[in-house]
């Protein structure tokens, strides 16, 4: 008999049968859904820091940009249950910031000397373009700090057994 060949399996052979492997606990999903009231409890700060900082035909171009970012935002959020939970559980924190704004300042400083850096002649050459690019660099500075503190706050569900 030799070890390495197979063995013979005929009609009469029975083949061991698998156990049943028990479901697993159904997860309750983090509805992405709930990241908009979180982002729009995100807005006071940034739009009174803005509209203390910007001409009034600027402000529209921070609306348009803080709509991209929701849009941009919620569709990550939307792909994944893990990064839904992390974004809205760091966005929370984040919104709880805004009541001594130094981070939403210390940004909004770093951000403006980054792009006085990149375009010394001043915001792109025109304000309305300047206030959207500033403001998505802003906004999207926060969106990954409230995601990374979103990463320290919770924890991947794992799918198992009960009683495992």
């Amino acid at each position: 008999m030799n070890p390495y060949e197979a063995p013979q399996v005929t009609a009469t052979t029975e083949l061991p049968q698998a156990e049943a492997v028990p479901e697993a606990l159904p997860l309750i999903p983090e509805r992405p859904e709930r990241w908009g009231p979180v982002f729009v409890f995100n807005l006071p700060a940034v739009i009174v820091l803005g509209v203390y900082v910007n001409q009034p035909p600027s402000f529209m171009a921070m609306i348009a940009a803080c709509t991209v970012l929701f849009l941009v935002s919620l569709s990550f959020a939307r792909r994944s249950d893990l990064v839904a939970r992390r974004l809205i559980a760091g966005g929370k924190i984040v919104a709880l910031s805004q009541f001594i704004p130094v981070l939403h300042v210390c940004l909004g400083k770093l951000a403006f000397d980054f792009l006085f850096h990149v375009d010394p002649r001043g915001m792109f050459g025109w304000p309305l373009r300047g206030s959207f690019v500033f403001t998505l660099l802003v906004g999207g500075v926060l969106i990954l700090m409230a995601y990374t503190m979103g990463i320290s706050l919770t924890k991947p569900r794992p799918i198992s057994p009960p009683g495992s």
